[in-house]
């Protein structure tokens, strides 16, 4: 049987685990615990980004989606952003109004932002459906992500 001392010592060391398990919480503005982030954020850019500008803080993971399953990724520009494996491809949940071979789903290629600095992320696709070449801004992707101290 346990003596008084060191069941004092238990509940002691178990309030400490609860109190940094606690402190490990923010709170929203209602006082209701959040969670901290423990690992890197992830940012998500979509295709209405094409042409444009993102920010991303050095650590961070971008992870760019597009629609359709053919787009192909380039390495990216600069040396602000590292691959992060293989593209990864999702066919659509709901894709009966499609026509076959639309290339129904998404395509998504993950970056970690490990630098200062920018670089380009571009992709490119030459069919955007059944027989039908994509013509124009419909073929390519492109979006400029500078990274910095956040």
């Amino acid at each position: 049987m346990a003596t008084p001392m060191v069941r004092r010592g238990s509940a002691i060391a178990c309030l400490l685990i609860a109190g940094l398990l606690v402190s490990a919480c923010a709170k929203d503005p209602e006082g209701t615990p959040v969670p901290v982030p423990t690992g890197p954020r992830s940012i998500s850019l979509t295709a209405d980004l094409d042409g444009r500008t993102a920010h991303a803080p050095t650590g961070d993971l971008v992870r760019v989606t597009l629609p359709g399953t053919t787009w192909s990724f380039a390495p990216p520009s600069g040396s602000a952003l590292v691959t992060v494996g293989q593209p990864v491809v999702r066919d659509g949940a709901n894709c009966s109004h499609v026509v076959v071979g639309g290339g129904c789903g998404t395509v998504t290629a993950t970056y970690h932002a490990t630098a200062p600095g920018h670089s380009t992320i571009t992709a490119s696709r030459t069919t955007c459906g059944e027989a039908e070449r994509c013509v124009g801004d419909e073929a390519s992707y492109s979006i400029e992500v500078f990274v910095g101290h956040g």
